[in-house]
């Protein structure tokens, strides 16, 4: 009985041994002569000539072992599988070929879903550090901004000082012409010319007591409102630190992520034998 007979006569042990996930197909040099088809059906049967370009033909040709893997792209058949095929040797002569099939088709979906989740998660980084750098350049900014509105409301409370000194120069100022004026009336005719520089003097005193006056309501306006920006300031201040803080937390997951990918691809790796 030669070789090729008795791996015939073996092969449905060595299918059941198998499983079936497993196809097994024995060849003569030129002919399939077993066909134990499992999740791979190449569409063979039995006495079908070897079809050129496949693992068997190959196998022949380069006479030694073949393991190959064959993806979806690759496959004339449709669908993704790796072949392990060996030479069956008599006397130093090449006789045939057994050969074992097995499906890669889940292992090519997981692949390629750990692909997308690796790409997804990558972009979501990008993303993510875009935020972080944002939200950083947010709190420097608006930090910034409250030290200047700090400035300017101190420089308003040193003009109060100032406001202070105008309104008593101008309560001076009135009380001179008020002075010059009665003065100028006791000289009588006189005192005329001197009556006028009077009235002017009171004039300046008053212009410059109301326009005391207006610049200190203009600043207090400006008080409120700087106070009302710095509240608002420390608001914008506070949403950044948390946006930095969820921008911290989403990187965390965007690592695992990665992490869960790349496990992923070691799975589908090891579902064949890697």
């Amino acid at each position: 009985m030669s070789i090729v007979d008795k791996v015939v006569d073996s092969a449905p042990f060595i299918k059941a041994l198998l499983g079936d996930k497993f196809t097994l197909i024995v060849s003569d040099l030129d002919k399939y002569v077993v066909c134990e088809i499992g999740a791979v059906d190449f569409g063979v049967t039995i006495g079908d000539k070897i079809i050129d370009g496949s693992t068997v033909a190959k196998t022949l040709k380069a006479e030694q072992a073949i393991v190959t893997k064959v993806s979806s792209e690759q496959s004339k058949f449709g669908f993704p599988y790796i072949a392990n095929t060996v030479l069956l040797t008599e006397d130093n002569e090449i006789k045939g070929t057994l050969a074992f099939f097995q499906s890669t088709k889940t292992e090519e979906q997981i692949t390629n879903m750990s692909r997308e989740l690796s790409m997804t998660s990558q972009q979501l980084s990008g993303v993510s550090e875009n935020l972080t750098g944002g939200a950083q350049e947010l709190a420097t900014i608006t930090q910034t901004i409250s030290q200047e509105a700090g400035k300017i409301g101190q420089q308003i409370r040193q003009t109060d000082g100032i406001m202070k000194l105008i309104q008593e120069i101008s309560d001076s100022t009135h009380m001179l012409g008020l002075n010059a004026a009665i003065e100028a009336a006791r000289a009588g005719d006189m005192g005329r010319g001197f009556s006028v520089v009077a009235e002017e003097i009171r004039k300046l005193a008053g212009n410059s007591k109301a326009s005391a006056k207006e610049i200190k309501e203009n600043l207090n306006e400006m008080t409120k409102m700087i106070s009302l920006l710095t509240g608002e300031i420390e608001k914008i201040a506070a949403l950044s630190e948390e946006q930095a803080a969820s921008t911290e937390q989403t990187n965390a997951s965007i690592q695992q992520l990665q992490a869960v990918a790349q496990e992923l691809e070691q799975i589908a790796a090891n579902l064949v034998g890697k």
